[in-house]
Protein backbone atom coordinates (compact mmCIF):
# COMPACT_ATOMS: atom_id res chain seq x y z
CA UNK A 1 0.00 0.00 0.00
CA UNK A 2 3.14 2.52 -0.78
CA UNK A 3 3.34 4.98 -2.83
CA UNK A 4 5.70 4.07 -5.34
CA UNK A 5 7.52 0.77 -6.73
CA UNK A 6 10.43 -0.64 -4.45
CA UNK A 7 14.03 0.65 -5.50
CA UNK A 8 16.10 -2.21 -3.28
CA UNK A 9 19.01 -1.35 -5.09
CA UNK A 10 19.19 2.01 -3.84
CA UNK A 11 20.60 1.19 -0.37
CA UNK A 12 24.05 -0.38 -0.50
CA UNK A 13 24.12 -3.28 2.28
CA UNK A 14 27.97 -3.89 1.88
CA UNK A 15 29.38 -3.41 5.20
CA UNK A 16 26.92 -4.13 7.15
CA UNK A 17 27.43 -7.05 9.65
CA UNK A 18 25.44 -6.35 12.45
CA UNK A 19 21.95 -8.77 13.30
CA UNK A 20 18.62 -7.45 14.46
CA UNK A 21 17.84 -4.06 15.12
CA UNK A 22 21.46 -2.99 14.75
CA UNK A 23 21.41 -4.06 11.12
CA UNK A 24 18.34 -2.79 10.48
CA UNK A 25 19.59 1.13 11.72
CA UNK A 26 22.50 0.49 9.55
CA UNK A 27 20.64 0.20 6.47
CA UNK A 28 18.03 3.11 7.50
CA UNK A 29 21.25 5.46 7.70
CA UNK A 30 22.10 4.14 4.30
CA UNK A 31 19.04 4.61 2.94
CA UNK A 32 18.22 7.53 4.32
CA UNK A 33 21.78 9.20 3.36
CA UNK A 34 21.34 7.56 -0.69
CA UNK A 35 17.37 9.37 -0.93
CA UNK A 36 15.59 5.81 -0.32
CA UNK A 37 11.98 6.30 0.21
CA UNK A 38 10.73 3.94 3.01
CA UNK A 39 9.05 1.80 0.17
CA UNK A 40 12.42 0.83 -0.74
CA UNK A 41 13.55 0.50 3.08
CA UNK A 42 10.66 -1.84 3.60
CA UNK A 43 11.64 -5.34 2.40
CA UNK A 44 14.99 -4.94 5.35
CA UNK A 45 12.02 -4.37 8.10
CA UNK A 46 10.36 -7.21 6.88
CA UNK A 47 13.46 -9.37 6.86
CA UNK A 48 14.02 -8.13 10.40
CA UNK A 49 10.83 -9.32 11.70
CA UNK A 50 11.28 -12.56 9.69
CA UNK A 51 14.50 -12.80 11.73
CA UNK A 52 12.63 -12.10 15.30
CA UNK A 53 10.33 -14.63 14.74
CA UNK A 54 12.81 -17.67 14.31
CA UNK A 55 14.41 -16.47 17.57
CA UNK A 56 14.10 -19.60 19.83
CA UNK A 57 15.24 -17.82 23.61
CA UNK A 58 14.46 -14.82 25.65
CA UNK A 59 18.51 -14.19 25.90
CA UNK A 60 18.50 -14.11 21.88
CA UNK A 61 15.54 -11.88 21.84
CA UNK A 62 16.92 -9.50 23.71
CA UNK A 63 20.49 -9.29 22.44
CA UNK A 64 18.79 -8.80 18.92
CA UNK A 65 17.44 -6.03 20.42
CA UNK A 66 20.57 -4.14 21.40
CA UNK A 67 20.70 -0.68 21.43
CA UNK A 68 20.79 1.01 17.53
CA UNK A 69 23.06 4.09 17.85
CA UNK A 70 20.85 7.02 16.14
CA UNK A 71 19.83 6.66 12.46
CA UNK A 72 20.12 10.40 11.18
CA UNK A 73 16.57 10.30 11.03
CA UNK A 74 14.42 11.17 14.51
CA UNK A 75 11.58 9.38 11.99
CA UNK A 76 13.74 6.25 12.05
CA UNK A 77 14.70 6.42 15.56
CA UNK A 78 11.26 6.93 17.12
CA UNK A 79 10.44 3.67 14.06
CA UNK A 80 13.18 1.22 15.79
CA UNK A 81 11.99 1.66 19.08
CA UNK A 82 8.39 0.90 18.32
CA UNK A 83 9.46 -2.01 16.69
CA UNK A 84 11.66 -3.22 19.16
CA UNK A 85 8.58 -2.41 21.76
CA UNK A 86 6.10 -4.62 19.43
CA UNK A 87 8.80 -7.34 18.77
CA UNK A 88 8.70 -7.40 23.25
CA UNK A 89 5.03 -7.53 23.21
CA UNK A 90 4.52 -10.09 20.42
CA UNK A 91 7.02 -12.57 21.73
CA UNK A 92 5.71 -12.19 25.29
CA UNK A 93 8.83 -10.83 27.03
CA UNK A 94 8.04 -9.02 30.25
CA UNK A 95 10.44 -6.25 30.15
CA UNK A 96 10.88 -4.14 27.07
CA UNK A 97 14.73 -2.12 26.34
CA UNK A 98 15.82 0.45 28.10
CA UNK A 99 17.11 2.76 24.97
CA UNK A 100 13.14 2.80 23.93
CA UNK A 101 11.86 4.95 26.32
CA UNK A 102 14.56 7.98 25.42
CA UNK A 103 13.18 11.20 24.52
CA UNK A 104 14.79 11.14 20.94
CA UNK A 105 12.77 7.77 20.42
CA UNK A 106 9.49 9.72 20.48
CA UNK A 107 8.15 12.67 17.31
CA UNK A 108 6.55 15.78 17.64
CA UNK A 109 4.07 15.20 15.03
CA UNK A 110 2.45 12.07 13.64
CA UNK A 111 4.67 10.20 10.68
CA UNK A 112 2.45 8.68 8.52
CA UNK A 113 5.36 5.73 7.24
CA UNK A 114 4.67 4.92 3.66
CA UNK A 115 1.53 6.80 2.85
CA UNK A 116 1.36 10.49 1.42
CA UNK A 117 -1.17 12.90 2.69
CA UNK A 118 -4.38 12.12 1.44
CA UNK A 119 -4.16 8.77 1.05
CA UNK A 120 -7.29 6.61 1.24
CA UNK A 121 -5.37 4.35 3.33
CA UNK A 122 -4.20 6.34 6.00
CA UNK A 123 -7.63 5.64 8.81
CA UNK A 124 -6.86 1.63 8.04
CA UNK A 125 -3.35 2.15 8.93
CA UNK A 126 -3.73 3.98 11.92
CA UNK A 127 -6.52 1.29 13.14
CA UNK A 128 -3.30 -1.20 12.15
CA UNK A 129 -0.77 0.50 14.00
CA UNK A 130 0.58 -1.09 17.04
CA UNK A 131 -0.13 1.28 20.30
CA UNK A 132 3.76 1.58 21.02
CA UNK A 133 4.79 3.04 17.63
CA UNK A 134 1.34 5.84 17.92
CA UNK A 135 2.78 6.68 21.69
CA UNK A 136 5.95 7.46 19.63
CA UNK A 137 4.29 9.08 16.70
CA UNK A 138 4.63 6.41 14.31
CA UNK A 139 1.76 5.05 12.06
CA UNK A 140 2.90 1.96 10.26
CA UNK A 141 0.11 -0.65 9.37
CA UNK A 142 1.36 -3.85 11.38
CA UNK A 143 0.36 -6.05 8.18
CA UNK A 144 3.62 -4.56 6.37
CA UNK A 145 5.58 -6.45 8.76
CA UNK A 146 4.57 -9.85 7.17
CA UNK A 147 5.96 -11.86 4.82
CA UNK A 148 3.96 -12.75 1.78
Amino acid sequence: MMAREARPDVIDRTGIEATGILALASVLRAGSEAGASELDLLRDIIQCSDDFLRLGSDEARKAFMSEPPPTGSPRFDAFLAGLAIHFCREAGLQTTPEWTRHESRYLDRMWWFGLPEGSGLRAYSFQRTPSCMKARGVIFNEDNLKSI
